[in-house]
């Protein structure tokens, strides 16, 4: 299925540019970053899937990680450290001494190379959970070496964080200015904005209502939108992100209930939804628009990346898993279980275009794509997603990093693979939504894991035709 619909991209480009090229891939740089040891706290180095730990400085690039500290028990067994990469090489420039916390730290980047990290320290750090406070680091890129600048957010009332806040970090690089949003409880999102001129704004994103809370995940009112994409654009926010739920088609408190849950029935990210604001000071959100479900099949859904278009427009691209392998086969052995990447277009707030990118189902071959996806946006125009794709073909291992060139309305773009050494789990770009500027080149940070030993992994690929 993946070569069939590989094959049926080339055509389609073909039919869209005669001359069109083969993508030509190269990886400059495939290389190391650092070991870690897994914490076992609920998080990793790569947990903040909707942002991003790695942005570009000028000729430098800059990766937050996290070190496990040996003694300390979990939860807050971290602390949070910083790498440079420059052309010498690799560096570690900073680690926390003072505060431990869980989470990883997403990463920002100004105009002026000012390096943005968001951090969370535990209160409480010998407690197994309890308070937290959000705090912003800003690093002078030209000086690493220097103790960071504490920004500390000023929020609207005294909201109670803690080590869990499914936070998602967004910079605007043209006017230095950027958004955090800390999740507290399941009812809504805190938000809080600085302008350029250093003041802050602050909120609240209320989450969407559920309709049966009796039968929600922690019989929450509110449909909390976890991992999102954000992006800041002139003080207009962008937010996308999946949603839990334990009800489907088949699944709910009076049928099958029994049948729901994650322990044993897998992923129950089942909705997609968006909204936005024209401006984060001023403008409330917009009512809750859905960009996709899988409560026709049981799967689930993940967000995998946003793209603001000079033209105004938003790209959203998405990994749809299926229903878990288990409760189809005893249960619904009559649901497909298909595996895609799918991809938007938003204009005006409204769907303007949809299609799949790469399918796979369990009949047509065990390769399939990964969850994670993730746009590249190139100066000249063009619009690329890379992800990976992972199974056996033909008896062989596949594994490794693809390359898609995404192209308008029904028409499918060039696809080459990326050809890592040591593919990527889960990995993180120099994404505009962070600050990094476009770039020609497609930086890489993720996840590798060699029998017990994890490590971070940067490569730097060039793309050309």
């Amino acid at each position: 299925m993946i070569r069939l619909l590989l094959l049926t991209s080339w055509v389609a480009l073909m039919g869209f540019a005669q001359e069109a090229l083969p993508l030509k891939v190269t990886v400059e740089v495939d290389e190391e970053v650092y070991a870690y040891v897994p914490p076992f706290n609920g998080a990793d180095p790569f947990w903040c899937r909707g942002s991003t730990t790695l942005v570009q400085a000028g000729d430098a690039v800059f990766a937050s990680g996290l070190e496990t500290i040996p003694d300390a028990k979990p939860l807050h067994n971290v602390r949070p450290i910083l790498f440079r990469r420059d052309t010498t090489g690799w560096k570690q420039i900073w680690r926390d001494e003072q505060y431990r916390t869980r989470e990883p730290c997403p990463m920002g980047v100004f105009s002026d190379n000012t390096v943005l990290l968001s951090a969370n320290p535990s209160l409480v750090p010998d407690q197994r959970s309890g308070p937290a406070r959000p705090e912003v680091y800003a690093f002078a890129a030209a000086q690493p070496n220097r103790p960071p600048q504490v920004l500390l957010p000023q929020w609207d009332g005294k909201p109670e964080f803690r080590e869990h806040t499914y936070r998602t970090f967004s910079v605007d690089r043209a006017r230095s200015e950027f958004v955090l949003f800390c999740n507290v409880g399941t009812n809504h999102s805190e938000w809080a904005f600085r302008a350029q001129n250093g003041t802050w704004h602050s909120g609240q994103l209320a989450w969407m209502p559920r309709k049966d809370p009796d039968f929600a995940p922690y019989k929450s009112k509110f449909a909390r939108a976890n991992y999102p994409n954000v992006i800041l654009a002139n003080k207009a926010v962008h937010f996308c992100g999946a949603s839990a739920h334990n009800q489907w088609d088949r699944v709910g408190p009076d049928r099958n209930p029994e049948l729901s849950g994650r322990k044993s029935w897998g992923n129950r990210w089942r909705r997609l939804i968006y909204t936005t604001t024209p401006d984060i000071t001023t403008k409330p959100f917009a009512p809750w628009l859905e960009i996709d479900n899988t409560f026709a099949t049981g799967g689930w859904l993940f967000p995998g990346d946003m793209w603001l278009a000079p033209d105004g427009a938003v790209h959203i691209v998405w990994h749809r898993g299926p229903i878990h392998w288990k409760l189809g086969h005893d249960h619904f052995p009559d649901i497909k279980r298909i595996t895609s990447l799918e991809y938007a277009v938003l204009r005006d707030g409204k769907i303007s275009n949809r299609k799949t990118l790469v399918a796979s189902d369990d009949r047509n071959g065990p390769v399939r794509a990964g969850m994670t996806v993730r746009f590249h946006p190139a100066p000249d125009g063009q619009l690329f997603i890379v992800y990976r794709m992972w199974g056996k073909e033909e008896g062989q291992d596949i594994n490794r990093q693809q390359l898609m060139q995404i192209l308008p309305a029904k028409t499918f773009g060039r696809s080459a693979p990326i050809p890592l050494k040591h593919p990527l789990i889960n990995v993180f770009t120099t994404t505009p939504r962070a600050g990094s500027a476009l770039s020609p080149v497609l930086h890489l940070f993720g996840h590798h894991r060699d029998g017990k030993r994890h490590t971070a992994r940067y490569a730097r690929v060039r793309i050309s035709d």
